[in-house]
């Protein structure tokens, strides 16, 4: 990995139909035994379809062989990298919904990445207990369908943070605040919460299968990381290393 590599965030993502067996026909040989539970007749869940995109995402950093990683998980559930040995410092983040997985490859510890379905049943979503106050003072002006998509963008973004600071789902989303602008957007984090005193990246998108994926990098410096998102199929026509 370049030094222009290790300032950089690539974040891919695909849709779990497209890995048929025909365009994937040796995805079982990548994964772990119990990851191959997680495939029927060639067909991944959702889980199995993250999994098997983290093997490729890191195997395409790093050229290390997709059957080569290791994994193991801190006590709330974040995956990191345990081997090979001998490869540099590396960290990813998984989501998957509905249609949607994505992976989050980079050289910073404390990375997350989340996504969700663009719709309504974001007006589902519990906003006194999720969101602080100016957040649901802000939802409070605008129209159904410009809240439910605002409503998801948020989440996403919280969670996206959580899941960098290995919180996952424990976290107390109301501690922290969020401002979108434009693909950019910027938080206010409590400083009971981890890196809170941290200079942060964060940004959300809409992709173009409806659905909000957000990132949260914490980064040293003045500069922050290049982010660049990639659907997994237009750059890699191959499905399996």
């Amino acid at each position: 990995m370049s030094a222009a590599d290790a300032h950089r965030v690539n974040v891919w993502w695909l849709s779990p139909a497209e890995l048929t067996p025909e365009r994937c026909p040796n995805a079982g040989r990548a994964l772990s035994v119990a990851e191959q539970r997680e495939w029927r007749d060639g067909v991944p869940s959702l889980r199995g379809a993250a999994r098997w995109l983290a093997r490729q995402a890191l195997s395409r950093e790093l050229q290390v062989a997709p059957e080569e990683w290791v994994f193991d998980y801190l006590p709330r559930g974040r995956p990191v990298v345990t081997g090979p040995r001998g490869i540099p410092a590396t960290w990813f983040s998984v989501s998957h919904t509905r249609g949607m997985v994505a992976c989050a490859v980079a050289s910073f510890e404390r990375i997350g990445v989340d996504t969700e379905r663009l719709c309504r049943r974001a007006a589902v979503l519990e906003e006194g207990i999720l969101f602080t106050q100016c957040e649901r003072q802000s939802l409070g002006t605008l129209d159904d369908d410009r809240r439910a998509r605002r409503n998801v963008e948020l989440w996403t973004l919280k969670e996206a943070y959580a899941k960098a600071v290995g919180l996952g789902l424990a976290a107390p989303f109301d501690k922290m605040e969020f401002y979108l602008e434009g693909d950019g957007a910027t938080g206010r984090i409590d400083p009971c919460l981890p890196g809170s005193g941290s200079r942060w990246y964060f940004g959300c998108r809409t992709l173009e299968t409806q659905h909000a994926l957000a990132i949260a990098v914490e980064y040293q410096g003045e500069t922050a990381p290049e982010v660049r998102l990639s659907p997994w199929f237009s750059t890699n026509r191959e499905g399996s290393a």
